[in-house]
């Protein structure tokens, strides 16, 4: 996730190298929180480097459904969530990012995360 260091926001977002082991494809759990519109902005005192960047290497999880993906960050219960069009950040309740969901998906961006995960 490219966040930028001038304001905190999120500039960009990649998956990559997920064990296979870590991916469901049986859907998860609903949140019941309702999202407030927005986009949510990070702290960045002390987390880049001095080329820019941190590693911050992590066992995620990801979930997936036939119109949705969600990464899951933390084992924490999501308390809250901020949704910006069709991707949804889940806070714990300290406000750390617990998971990201990807809604909405077409057919063909199902199956073509389906051949990634392959």
């Amino acid at each position: 996730m490219g966040i930028s260091e001038v304001d905190g926001s999120i500039v960009s977002f990649a998956l990559t190298l997920v064990d296979k082991g870590n991916v469901e494809f049986t859907g998860y759990i609903d949140i019941i929180t309702p999202p407030i519109e927005g986009c949510p902005r990070f702290k960045t005192d002390g987390l880049f480097n001095e080329n820019g960047y941190f590693d911050d290497k992590n066992d995620i999880k990801v979930g997936v459904s036939s119109d949705s993906l969600r990464i899951f960050f933390e084992k924490l219960p999501v308390a809250s969530c901020v949704r910006n069009g069709r991707i949804m950040f889940g806070l714990t309740e300290r406000k750390s990012l617990a998971m990201i969901e990807v809604s909405k998906m077409n057919k063909a961006e199902y199956e073509r995360l389906l051949l990634a995960f392959d």
